[in-house]
């Protein structure tokens, strides 16, 4: 059974970098499943189209909160689990770790390290608190004695410059002469962000192709 693929299971395959990861799963012909929560009213049109799609495409989708039975049910029915899950989330992978070792099953995990490692960056607050918490991840990763791998890209997300984002009113540009300086250099500085954007979102596209050349030689083992 050596050409027997790996089933896999993602947390947060429905957000920003779990989307990709599920298309990259189900284009190298894995049997992939979703854990994510069950669909409800609030849910947004774009994501209910999201889950459509991979519908589709053939994913597997297993609907349940973050508890520690349900994540354990899930796990037991796959080889391999990745986890996707976003800032406020991190802790909850405690709960993921938790289970695979009550599982015993799983040949990989890979944890939400998609950004920068925490351990081999000196950021200033308050991302430095955002980093502690993925460092006590890796810990608590390599402590429980499992299968895991590291897939760091550093901050590559477009969005956290978006987040930075504070355009000048439009009126303002009616007349640069008349700009209050202070203005002129928010403009500027607006100028400058979406030049940065652009150049990381395409940092993006080069990133999102390296973890998934590097998801790729991780199924396969």
């Amino acid at each position: 059974m050596a050409n027997e693929k790996s089933r896999i299971l993602i947390f947060g395959g429905t957000g920003y970098i779990g989307k990709y990861m599920i298309k990259a799963s189900i284009a190298l012909g894995h049997p992939t499943f979703i854990y994510s929560c069950p669909l409800n009213a609030e849910i947004s049109l774009s994501k209910l189209q999201l889950c459509q799609e991979f519908t589709s495409m053939g994913t597997n989708f297993i609907h349940g909160e973050l508890e520690y039975d349900q994540i354990v049910a899930a796990i037991k029915k796959v080889d391999i689990v990745i986890s996707t899950l976003t800032y406020p989330q991190v802790l909850d992978q405690l709960k993921i770790i938790d289970a695979i070792k009550v599982a015993g099953n799983i040949k990989r995990f890979l944890p939400s390290e998609f950004g920068s490692k925490g351990d081999t960056i000196k950021p200033l607050p308050p991302f430095q608190a955002f980093l502690d918490k993925k460092i006590s991840i890796g810990r608590a990763t390599e402590e429980a004695g499992i299968p895991y791998t590291y897939v760091p890209a550093n901050c590559y997300a477009a969005y956290f410059v978006y987040l930075c984002r504070r355009r000048a009113p439009r009126s303002a540009v009616s007349s640069i002469n008349r700009i209050p300086l202070k203005k002129r250099i928010a403009m500027k500085m607006t100028n400058l962000i979406d030049r940065i954007s652009m150049a990381i979102i395409t940092a993006t596209v080069g990133a999102v192709r390296r973890i998934m050349m590097k998801l790729a030689q991780v199924v396969s083992v």
